[in-house]
């Protein structure tokens, strides 16, 4: 065999000027976007919290699980700041609250921010902290997620869960 392709005898060229067919594009000519829907985001977010709140309970099916919701509520605040500054740390004053509000915890949590693949990639994610695997009922929980909805149905998940024990 020979791989000479400036031999014709050895190669037939594909597109030469007697090939006058010209291929068409499978590109489309205008690429077009679907609004978000922030009511469909709302409705994923609340589904994928309660789901989670679900879950955890269940992963703890020995224990009692309370909810720390003044926790919860700054969790909330601070996921949309995430989201807009792109993953980068809230300001001092989110953190500052944070430790004021929360200085007689020992607090151990983290935001997750994933793609919305399906309910079960996030129980997956959130699962894999461990942070549910506190094997004692002194042990609070907080919870909260924030779904922000991009155009043609992506979606941001973030997911910040994190366990609170009081100190003595």
């Amino acid at each position: 065999m020979r791989f000479d392709i400036k031999s014709t005898s050895d190669w037939k060229p594909f597109f030469t000027r007697s090939f006058a067919r010209s291929l068409p594009s499978i590109q489309p000519e205008a690429l077009r976007y679907i609004n978000s829907d922030p009511n469909g985001a709302r409705d994923i977010q609340e589904k994928i919290e309660n789901m989670l709140k679900n879950r955890i309970m269940k992963w703890r099916s020995r224990y009692i699980t309370r909810w720390n919701r003044h926790c919860t509520q700054i969790m909330r605040k601070i996921l949309p700041v995430l989201e807009e500054n792109l993953g980068k740390p809230p300001d001092a004053q989110h953190l500052s609250e944070l430790e004021k509000q929360f200085s007689t915890y020992k607090v151990s949590g983290f935001p997750i921010n994933m793609p919305f693949t399906g309910l079960d990639y996030i129980t997956e994610r959130v699962y894999s902290t461990g942070v549910h695997a506190h094997e004692t009922s002194d042990v609070e929980f907080a919870l909260a997620v924030y779904v922000h909805a991009y155009p043609n149905s992506i979606a941001s998940v973030w997911v910040y869960v994190a366990s609170l024990i009081r100190l003595r």
